[in-house]
Formats: C-alpha cells, sequence, structure tokens
C-alpha cells in the first residue's frame, strides 16, 4: 500500500521511507563481499574426520546420558544408546547424513503441544516437546556457530543476549553484587543512605 501510494503519502513518511532505503543503509546492510571463513560449513561427505570429531563426540555423549528434558512422544537419543552396535551405528549415519545434506527428517520436525496452566483458573499455555534428534542437530550447530561469531568478533558490544558471560543474569548479578559492596562501605564509612 506504501509503495502504491507513495506520491499520496505525507511527506513525513515519503522522507522516512526513503531514509530506510538510502545508500548509507544500504551499504551497511550489504552482505560482505568475502565471507570469514570460521562461518563455513564443515560437515560434507568428503569432509576430513577431524570436522566430524566433535560431532561424533558430542552424539556418543548423548546416546549415553541419563534422560533429562520430556520430548516429543518420550523418546530420547539415549534409547539409542541401548541398541546393538549395528543400530547405533545406523544412526548415527542418519544423523551425519541429516548434517551433509542441512536437511532434518520429517519426522523430527514433529511436536507435541502440552497445555502449562497459568495462575487464572482455566487459563494454560502451550508448551513444545520437540524431537530429541532434532534438538541435538539445532544445539550442535548453534553451539559450534555461536562460538565461532565469538572468535572472530561478529557482535557488538551491544548485543547481549544469549551470549556466554553477557546475560542479563549475569549484568544483574554484577549490578547486585556492586550495590551491595558500595552499602557495605557506605556503613563503614558511617554515612548512611536512604
Amino acid at each position: 500500500l506504501l509503495i502504491k501510494e507513495f506520491d499520496k503519502c505525507p511527506a513525513q513518511i515519503i522522507t522516512a521511507f526513503q531514509g530506510a532505503h538510502s545508500e548509507q543503509i544500504f551499504n551497511i546492510m550489504r552482505p560482505p563481499s568475502s565471507s570469514n571463513r570460521a562461518l563455513d560449513w564443515l560437515w560434507y561427505p568428503n569432509s576430513k574426520e577431524e570436522n566430524w570429531d566433535n560431532f561424533t563426540s558430542n552424539y556418543w555423549k548423548a546416546i549415553s546420558s541419563i534422560p533429562g528434558k520430556a520430548r516429543h512422544a518420550g523418546y530420547n537419543m539415549a534409547i539409542i544408546g541401548k541398541l546393538p552396535r549395528r543400530w547405533i551405528n545406523l544412526h548415527l549415519r542418519l544423523m551425519r547424513m541429516t548434517m551433509i545434506l542441512r536437511i532434518l527428517p520429517q519426522r523430527t520436525k514433529i511436536q507435541t503441544r502440552v497445555p502449562i496452566p497459568k495462575p487464572k483458573p482455566g487459563e494454560t499455555r502451550p508448551l513444545s516437546l520437540l524431537h530429541d534428534d532434532m534438538c541435538f542437530i539445532l544445539g550442535f550447530i548453534t553451539k559450534h556457530y555461536t562460538l565461532r561469531c565469538e572468535e572472530i568478533k561478529l557482535f557488538p558490544p551491544s548485543i547481549r543476549a544469549y551470549r556466554q558471560g553477557m546475560s542479563t543474569s549475569f549484568i544483574t548479578l554484577l549490578h547486585s553484587k556492586r550495590r551491595i559492596v558500595n552499602s557495605y562501605k557506605i556503613r563503614q564509612s558511617g554515612c548512611f543512605r536512604i
């Protein structure tokens, strides 16, 4: 609507629209001509075994762990760890194929919705339980790329969400500690502030 009737818009909206589509914004949003090698995808059919080592070791931890969080249909990767070795090897091959193809199998995309009660009577909010294979793959990829983004200092200091040592709780803890220390110093000096 805005673009079709651009000439009918007030001058303030036209100026804001032009500013949002300026050459300067275009250059800021333009992807770099060459990407950083740290962000390359490592998992191909012909990848070296060292590229798979971290994935495989995390896989073995997952299938030998004690089941933790609830997952879709009660399935947990620890179930795979109880199977004969040939079935484990088959599942590992399927997980590696998922990484190579970058496509999750349709069965892993199914979710279970569980209603969680809220304080008001009769109110609920849905909680989604995901398939454990999907959680493993997505968790592994997220951890890998989060570390790479930190290594190459991709994020500016102003972005703090989901970064280790920079979460809101960490900042709040530092702020609380500072207030406690300052309060203690004030009490020691004999000056009380309200």
